[in-house]
């Protein structure tokens, strides 16, 4: 067997482990021959859900009309909870969510269950579409975020309409950083910390979650990395949440406060384990999002298009603008991948890194960070 179908299978296998066992304490529910969750009296849809995923899946619920806001429609949604997706979600509070891959109504969405909510996260030709259910409440809340027009923010910001988002030099690397080691334990899966600046509350995480990471930690999972385990863990750490941010030397500060973390803590500078700065400004000033791959360091703005924090965490996983894309989406309209620079304002976000990049991210990955030049 070749080295990289070992990989392939041991990587299989810890996956396996990662997604085995219970995925709901909550007691089982009614279900119909064709695998349907039935509502009972009284029952609320997250209920409904965790009885659902409590058994053999898929399942698909019903969520009632007072649940979204599409007034045209006449006949209630149907979700399909399809599979549990692979991933561990760590909340600042020390809890866990857990996610899953669905359909609403046929459409793919994400799902996300955390401790007091249920929220389904939909990519959308103009941005993103969220229905969220809280504990205890019959009925949920249905949002369209509409995503930002980089090109529009900046003019109102500077004041100058030739000032568009330029994401060709996010990128920035520092010699006096070393390298990461190539020595993790292949056991140990791919870690993203999400640092949310002290500015950002921590009851914003099901918000940041919902809009800027479900949809592409779905993608990661299902399409990139779909043998590798990933780990996300939302932070809030003073020694880390605090850094000043806005000027030109941000990243390497930033660089140099993760890897005091790090000795602090006795943590390797490893290539499984990346730091992300989630702040409400630009990190730079003049850049929405910035990332030193050397570090394994990035940060990115909530005020940036909903594919930054993507196109961020793709540099930190080798992936490059020069194989980002333009191509025609499910919205009969063009569309750009996640790693595609500079921004086209006027065109739609693909929300998925491209055949190239794909590629590249499992390279990476299969190289243990250190992949041949090309």
């Amino acid at each position: 067997m070749s080295p990289t179908h070992t990989r392939a299978a041991t990587a299989a296998a810890i996956a396996l482990l990662w997604i085995t066992g219970p995925v709901s304490a909550h007691a089982p529910g009614n279900h119909n021959a064709h695998g349907n969750a039935l509502t009972q009296a009284g029952d609320t849809v997250i209920d409904a859900f965790d009885a659902a995923v409590s058994h053999d899946l898929p399942h698909t619920l019903t969520i009632p009309q007072s649940a979204h806001d599409d007034h045209a429609r006449q006949a209630p949604l149907s979700l399909t909870v399809i599979a549990p997706l692979p991933v561990t979600v760590n909340l600042p509070d020390g809890r866990q969510a857990h996610m899953y891959e669905g359909e609403l109504h046929g459409a793919p969405v994400s799902i996300t269950r955390s401790p007091e909510r249920l929220d389904i996260t939909e990519v959308t030709a103009d941005g993103v579409s969220v229905i969220s259910f809280a504990s205890g409440q019959p009925s949920g809340d249905s949002s369209r975020w509409p995503d930002v027009r980089t090109t529009t923010r900046r003019q109102e910001a500077s004041g100058h309409p030739d000032n568009q988002e330029n994401e060709e030099d996010d990128v920035l690397d520092d010699d006096t950083v070393p390298p990461p080691t190539a020595e993790a334990d292949i056991s140990e899966p791919i870690e993203f910390m999400l640092v949310m600046h002290d500015e950002i509350r921590a009851s914003r995480t099901p918000f940041i979650h919902a809009r800027y990471v479900a949809w592409w930690l779905s993608d990661l999972k299902k399409n990139v990395l779909p043998y590798d385990p990933v780990v996300l863990s939302y932070v809030s750490t003073p020694s880390l949440s605090d850094v000043p941010y806005g000027h030109p030397q941000m990243l390497s500060d930033w660089g140099a406060r993760v890897g005091q973390y790090r000795a602090e803590r006795g943590l390797r500078h490893t290539w499984k384990r990346f730091y992300i700065l989630l702040t409400d400004g630009d990190p730079v000033k003049g850049r929405l999002g910035v990332a030193m791959p050397s570090a394994g360091v990035a940060a990115a703005s909530l005020q940036a298009r909903y594919r930054t924090l993507a196109h961020e965490a793709g540099h930190l996983l080798g992936a490059t603008h020069r194989d980002g894309l333009t191509q025609w989406g499910s919205w009969l309209w063009p569309c750009q991948t996640n790693m595609r620079s500079p921004d086209a304002p006027l065109l739609h976000n693909c929300y998925v890194y491209s055949p190239a990049n794909m590629a590249r991210i499992a390279r990476h990955v299969e190289y243990m960070g250190r992949p041949p030049a090309d």
